[in-house]
């Protein structure tokens, strides 16, 4: 039985897929069909049995569309001059380099991309002659021959020791030798770097960077540590160190203070669920604190309350809450129960013990907003510095300024303390925003509203002054003021 019949047109699509076009009409499988190639348009004779069983359809592309001609041109211009004929478009084509004379093996695929031929004239590989000046000259003996770019067994001449470096790390002006560069540590040497840093090392030298199993001698906590940051100055132990904590030390330490975990250990510096053991309340503190002295209980520590708590608090320094409790340093509207006025208080300003009292107006300490108040602008020539206050009328605030070597400049009286307070906070507001002006010293009571005496003028301070009164006032003698 025969084999079976092409079909002609089968054929010509199979041409055609394989990028040439037939010029002739078909013949027999294995008979040369002329055609012309659509990428390079030369006349190409491939058979259709070829062509079907994966060969290049022109012999011209398989062969990088270049002609044996057109190869030769290629190769000259990259500086080379052919030993043999031309093998194809990838495959290595011995020829020898115009400008060093070395026997090389290009293919044609690179020149054309490069624009080179010769690896040794581009540094690409290293003659074995070069290869040894070069591990000389580095300080190595090679004891092999040149194995390319894997690593050559070698003796440092200067420690004797067998290493194996590469070309590549010698040309890059890296010693190659890891003894003398400090890269590769004895392990003696290295067994005694950890013992100096309080650690007992548990089986082999693994390495100066790789983790190396030891027992600290000062916990007895095992622990895993390079040689790398024990050499850097790295304390060895992790635990003694502060760098890793213990959960169980950890647990310890939190119930010494006063806080019972509810959950695993999270980390020393995030939030850890427990329980007060004093107020009973669910805490959150963080390990990191209450290793530092820190209370762990926000609630006792005054930090934090519950609304009835801070309510109660209220009501015990004789104020009626008149909004619900905003916050610790939120403004609170209450009313004193004695004086009856309305005022704004703060849970922090609650818990002051200086104030004996909640209501503003009704304390025996401190300025009384409600009162008559001074507001005065003074001045000390030893310290170059100017000061605006303000004090209750009847409590010798500039008297005492006086007794300090302060002059008083200009002093006017408000009916309200509040209006002095405010005209006091506009002008330090102005000196240090707008003026750009500072403090003229940081220590001392009051510091905080003075200002240098060089940079802003008394008049100029008191007519600020002058914009920002509110209220009822009137000016006051400096006279009056006897110290």
């Amino acid at each position: 039985m025969g084999a079976k019949a092409i079909d002609p047109d089968l054929a010509r699509k199979t041409m055609i897929s394989a990028g040439v076009t037939p010029l002739v009409a078909f013949e027999k499988g294995r008979t040369p069909w002329k055609s012309q190639c659509r990428k390079c348009k030369r006349v190409v004779t491939p058979s259709y049995v070829n062509v079907r069983n994966g060969h290049s359809a022109c012999r011209y592309c398989a062969k990088g569309g270049v002609t044996e001609k057109e190869a030769l041109v290629l190769l000259k211009n990259a500086g080379a001059k052919p030993l043999e004929a031309f093998p194809g478009f990838k495959k290595p084509w011995r020829s020898q380099c115009i400008k060093c004379k070395r026997e090389i093996t290009p293919r044609l695929n690179l020149i054309s991309k490069t624009q080179k031929a010769c690896n040794y004239c581009n540094r690409r590989t290293v003659d074995p002659v070069e290869a040894r000046k070069m591990a000389l000259a580095a300080g190595v003996i090679p004891l092999i021959p040149y194995p390319g770019a894997k690593p050559w067994k070698s003796e440092c001449k200067k420690c004797k020791s067998l290493v194996y470096p590469t070309l590549r790390r010698i040309r890059n002006g890296q010693n190659p030798c890891g003894w003398c560069a400090r890269v590769r540590i004895d392990p003696q040497e290295a067994r005694a770097a950890f013992l100096d840093a309080g650690l007992v090392p548990i089986g082999k030298y693994p390495g100066s960077n790789k983790k190396w199993k030891s027992t600290c001698t000062n916990c007895s906590r095992v622990v895993y540590q390079t040689l790398g940051r024990i050499q850097s100055g790295i304390s060895g132990c992790t635990y003694c160190s502060g760098r890793k904590l213990d959960p169980k030390e950890a647990l310890k330490i939190m119930k010494q203070a006063g806080a019972i975990p509810l959950e695993e250990f999270p980390g020393g510096n995030k939030p850890w669920k427990s329980k007060c053991t004093v107020c009973l309340r669910e805490i959150s503190p963080k390990y990191g604190n209450v290793k530092n002295g820190h209370n762990p209980c926000v609630y006792c520590s005054g930090k934090k309350v519950d609304a009835a708590t801070a309510v109660e608090w209220a009501k015990s320094r004789g104020l009626i809450p008149l909004v619900k409790y905003p916050g610790a340093t939120a403004k609170w509207k209450v009313r004193c129960t004695k004086c009856k006025r309305t005022d704004s208080t703060t849970w922090t300003m609650l818990q002051l013990k200086a104030k004996n009292a909640g209501c503003s107006s009704c304390t025996i300490f401190g300025f009384k907003p409600l009162e008559p108040a001074y507001l005065y602008l003074i001045t000390h020539k030893q310290k170059k510095a100017h000061k605006i206050g303000i004090g209750n009328v009847g409590a010798r605030r500039i008297e005492k300024h006086q007794k300090n070597g302060w002059e008083i400049y200009r002093v006017r009286v408000f009916e309200k303390g509040r209006d002095a307070h405010t005209a006091e906070q506009a002008i330090v507001a102005w000196l240090r925003q707008e003026k750009m002006i500072g403090p003229a010293f940081r220590v001392g009571d009051g510091w905080t509203e003075t200002m240098p005496s060089n940079q802003i003028t008394l008049s100029s301070v008191w007519a600020k002054v002058g914009t920002a009164s509110k209220g009822k006032f009137k000016p006051v003698a400096a006279k009056e003021f006897i110290q």
